[in-house]
């Protein structure tokens, strides 16, 4: 019985990191969206000749 709880905990412990891992993930993915968009003026500018600078 000893060892289905050991299994049972061990179980939850690797979840919740897994869990945070996802968290972080989904938090580098808003940056990079983020980062995409606020980057789309600079590369048009630059296309067209303009210096966004």
């Amino acid at each position: 019985m000893t060892n289905l709880r050991e299994q049972i905990a061990d179980l939850v412990t690797e979840i919740d990191g897994l869990f945070e891992a996802a968290e972080q993930c989904r938090k580098g993915m808003v940056v990079a969206r983020v980062a995409t968009v606020a980057c789309v003026p600079l590369f048009m500018a630059s296309l067209f000749g303009a210096d966004p600078a």
